[in-house]
């Protein structure tokens, strides 16, 4: 399944924006972002890893900033920002050049003829003062390439402020599982109970809500939280109900 990102940047010219873009879509998208360093890890033969990496990725992202297209090395075999993005076309992958640091687009005469696809696709600026909302911007399209789901408003708030990444599909189905058994158990027990408590009306539809907006966005199990909302407020209704009409002589 090749939906995952792969970032080719040169670090002489554009590593902190690539760090700081690399770090938000992770958040957005947990493991599946891929970004190469210039160094080569002992032991491992740097072709065939580059190689590995591009066949489980659709879309690669090539960071471009002032000096890149200056780079004496840009076109050289030995280049591994010419190998990455040579293989990416031969692979038919989805090329976004993002544009940072006021960087600009450069003409196909001032790239190699090996990578001059590149300047005939569009880019994306990024800026400093716009960072939040561009690198939003590009999460939205690559939710759209990609096929998958954007994290909810509860998710990203939740990863921001725990600084944990947003749930997997995994991490959502068990959200969604729990949050429907809550629900299940609440209504069954709202309906089985000969009297309804205070205690009933509150714990258990607030955990079965707590857990909703985790699971919401599971592709596959996501109607288990949808209909375990809908358990939890029929629960709720019969348990305000019965507390209304008092004690039952």
């Amino acid at each position: 399944m090749r939906k995952a990102v792969f970032i080719c940047y040169r670090r002489s010219d554009s590593a902190a924006y690539a760090g700081r873009i690399r770090d938000h879509l992770e958040l957005r998208f947990p493991n599946r972002i891929f970004m190469d360093t210039e160094e080569a890890v002992p032991g491992r033969d740097f072709a065939s890893d580059i190689e590995g990496r591009l066949a489980d990725c659709r879309v690669v992202l090539i960071i471009i900033g002032p000096k890149w297209v200056k780079d004496p090395r840009l076109g050289l075999p030995a280049d591994y920002v010419t190998f990455e993005i040579q293989h990416a076309l031969m692979r038919s992958l989805v090329l976004i050049p993002i544009l940072v640091d006021a960087a600009t687009m450069p003409t196909e005469y001032e790239v190699p003829a090996v990578i001059g696809a590149v300047t005939r696709r569009n880019a994306i600026h990024i800026h400093h003062a716009s960072f939040e909302r561009d690198t939003n911007e590009l999460a939205r399209s690559l939710h759209t390439l990609l096929d998958i789901r954007p994290p909810s408003r509860v998710e990203q708030w939740s990863s921001a402020l725990s600084g944990q990444r947003a749930p997997t599909e995994v991490q959502r189905g068990v959200y969604s599982v729990l949050s429907g058994l809550i629900a299940l158990v609440f209504l069954f027990g709202s309906l089985s109970a000969p009297e309804a408590d205070l205690t009933d009306v509150l714990l258990f539809p607030l955990l079965s809500l707590l857990l909703c907006p985790f699971g919401w966005n599971s592709a596959r199990l996501g109607v288990i939280v949808r209909v375990g909302l809908c358990l939890t407020l029929l629960g709720t209704l019969i348990c305000v109900v019965r507390l209304a009409a008092g004690p039952q002589s």
